[in-house]
């Protein structure tokens, strides 16, 4: 949340503990924007702050995208709306 977001997004999810976490940023053509490796987060409710930015640390440009979260015991995907 928010969603839409003109600057970032927190993202909320529960951590098995068990494996690192990875979140990817894909744009709407299916293109990797950026990926955080977020490591093993201990078990329980856990929350990552999206800012925005693609893997250089410039803004993306206003669109949507798709954050995927994995892990190997782990996979969650959701849509967010960015605007300039």
């Amino acid at each position: 949340s928010p969603n839409p977001t003109t600057a970032g997004v927190e993202l909320s999810f529960q951590s098995t503990g068990l494996s690192p976490l990875t979140l990817e940023i894909y744009d709407a053509a299916g293109r990797l924007v950026r990926t955080q490796e977020l490591g093993a987060l201990p078990v329980g409710s856990q929350t990552h702050y999206w800012n925005g930015l693609d893997g250089n640390g410039s803004a993306l440009a206003q669109g949507v995208y798709f954050l995927r979260l994995s892990s190997a015991d782990l996979e969650a995907s959701t849509r967010v709306v960015l605007l300039r």
